[in-house]
């Protein structure tokens, strides 16, 4: 499963198996916000306060676990959204790969390069290797970081999965999705 590389993992046990909570309150930090958390019906929303006590909630969906990577394209589409309606400096042009890639390794205050490079499945692995400027061998980015093919139309770098987010999901399939640095820990390229 891509989404336990991609986001911290927390998985927890429901006293009663039939009865799942509709949210999970994450502890944060103010500089996480804006977040996007998914709703209770698998959907993204952007999270723009903590709780009194500093927690993000965060909706829990029903979903079976075995098949959680279906989310990740709307995960990072509403992502990409979210960067650009903030302004941040974390969007660039498809022809600045590179800067995406220093921006993530800057950004998140690591001395390693992003951890994962996802690049849309549509795309061969000549026209991959050509947009992370390779000269046709698109294998050697994997030296720095995963390369991983997504349904996306456009590359993102996404930081260590605990500088990204979090992935909750309970026993029976039930998650919750949280993205709480999408500023400093993912960069996009379109």
């Amino acid at each position: 499963m891509l989404m336990l590389k991609i986001l911290e993992n927390d998985l927890h046990r429901s006293r009663n198996s039939s009865a799942t909570p509709l949210i999970v309150e994450v502890p944060a930090r103010p500089e996480f916000l804006p977040a996007l958390v998914s709703n209770s019906a698998g959907k993204f929303l952007v999270s723009r306060k903590l709780t009194q006590e500093g927690r993000i909630r965060v909706g829990v969906f029903p979903h079976d676990s075995e098949k959680i990577d279906e989310k990740i394209p709307a995960m990072l589409e509403a992502a990409l959204a979210l960067s650009k309606a903030e302004g941040w400096n974390n969007v660039f042009p498809l022809s600045d790969v590179k800067s995406a890639f220093k921006y993530v390794k800057i950004e998140s205050h690591m001395p390693v390069q992003p951890h994962v490079c996802m690049v849309p499945s549509s795309w061969t692995q000549t026209r991959a290797a050509k947009a992370l400027s390779l000269k046709n061998d698109a294998m050697k980015y994997q030296r720095y970081c995963h390369v991983v093919s997504v349904d996306i139309s456009f590359i993102a770098f996404l930081s260590k999965p605990e500088m990204v987010g979090l992935y909750t999901h309970f026993l029976g399939g039930p998650a919750a999705l949280l993205l709480h640095n999408v500023k400093r820990g993912m960069a996009f390229c379109t």
